[in-house]
């Protein structure tokens, strides 16, 4: 009999799952770009570029591309998704959902500024 009774035949279990994405993306991300920085070219960690990127739609609703000639302005929508995308990154995915960032006294007022969307002010909620 090649294994005592009571005793695993594979004592270190099954191997863990590779994340193919996860490890793609941290290897990627590692690496040094170059990106444009108030005109001057700098060398920056892809990871850091990634994090200025996110922190700058959430605070102005733009975002400037690293070529630092392309700016994407972000939708109420949009803008929403990534708030949401952030919370639940930084903190776990809310119990009850988006609202419990307005429990927490957080209140985020998006005001649409052309004619073709209801130009009235709404509260932060799920959709």
């Amino acid at each position: 009999m090649p294994f005592q009774k009571g005793q695993s035949g594979n004592p270190n279990g099954r191997p863990p799952r590779e994340r193919a994405l996860t490890k793609l993306l941290e290897s990627s991300l590692g690496k040094t770009i170059t990106v444009s920085v108030d005109g001057q070219e700098k060398k920056v960690n892809g990871k850091k570029v990634l994090a200025w990127l996110v922190a700058e739609g959430l605070t102005t609703g733009k975002i400037t591309y690293p070529d630092g000639k392309t700016v994407l302005q972000l939708s109420p929508k949009d803008w929403l998704d990534l708030t949401k995308w952030v919370y639940a990154h930084i903190d776990g995915n809310a119990q009850n959902g988006i609202d419990d960032i307005a429990d927490n006294g957080l209140r985020v007022i998006v005001e649409y500024a052309d004619s073709q969307t209801n130009p009235a002010a709404t509260s932060l909620e799920s959709e």
